[in-house]
């Protein structure tokens, strides 16, 4: 709002100094400053546009509003400078976090869909989670070794974890799949496994981690969000009718038919 009322209070003030007599230095040093531009090039431009009044003997109050819009003016400018200097870090750090959140999503992504590819070769189960890193790529289901490199850690050899919990369960017995986390941001390095106290502290990511879900799907959690995930599998409900292991072991026997 105040550097919308100094822009008018510059324009008017310009407006009013657009005479024949008016240096063009003065009005373009305004126009520059109402516009954003740098105000130490207004001001050069507008020192040398009075002088150029002065020697012409314009009239005092020509003067006087030649001056007060090149205040004006440069006020504006050095406002908008500060606004921009104030949200400069943010610009440069969401510019330098958001390729590499976008790369990171794209692996822990493939890597998902990878696990997701072994355990349909063996018997539905998901890989060791102490040999994940082997499993997925020593057998050809990751074909590209960058994917297992987070690009905010490159010096790792694998910038990724697999969930303890989930290791060498059968994947269509997780209920939640979409929530359930099975991959995400880690230090922990080659086939690198833990739970919640494994993720990246702080996260990596300008403020957030990338986790993936054993139903595929990645994304960015921030801390709060974190906690919020599911780590210990839960069992997936039977369907209606269907007796699992358990109850099949603990079904009652029937007693004997009499004679």
């Amino acid at each position: 709002m105040a550097l919308t009322i100094w822009s008018a209070v510059g324009a008017i003030l310009a407006a009013l100094s657009l005479t024949p007599r008016t240096d063009t230095l003065s009005r373009l040093s305004v126009l520059w400053g109402i516009s954003g531009l740098p105000a130490l090039a207004a001001l050069v431009l507008g020192a040398v546009g009075l002088d150029n009044l002065e020697r012409t003997e314009a009239p005092l109050w020509r003067r006087v509003v030649a001056i007060v819009a090149v205040l004006g003016s440069t006020s504006v400018a050095l406002a908008v400078v500060l606004v921009t200097a104030s949200y400069a870090p943010r610009v440069v750090d969401e510019y330098t976090h958001g390729g590499n959140r976008s790369t990171c999503l794209s692996n822990l992504h493939a890597l998902s869909l990878a696990a997701r590819m072994y355990a349909q070769d063996n018997s539905g189960r998901l890989p060791p989670a102490d040999a994940w890193s082997d499993a997925i790529w020593g057998q050809g289901y990751i074909t590209n070794r960058k994917a297992l490199i987070c690009p905010a850690a490159p010096e790792l050899r694998s910038g990724y974890a697999f969930n303890r919990a989930l290791g060498g369960l059968q994947a269509s017995e997780i209920a939640d799949p979409e929530q359930t986390v099975l991959l995400f941001d880690s230090d922990l390095g080659w086939n690198g496994t833990g739970g919640l106290e494994a993720l990246c502290s702080p996260p990596r990511h300008g403020g957030v981690n990338i986790v993936a879900a054993v139903g595929g799907d990645a994304s960015a959690v921030t801390p709060d969000d974190e906690r919020h995930l599911i780590w210990q599998p839960r069992p997936a409900k039977p369907a209606d009718g269907a007796i699992t292991p358990t109850a099949r072991h603990s079904a009652p026997v029937p007693p004997p038919t009499p004679r």
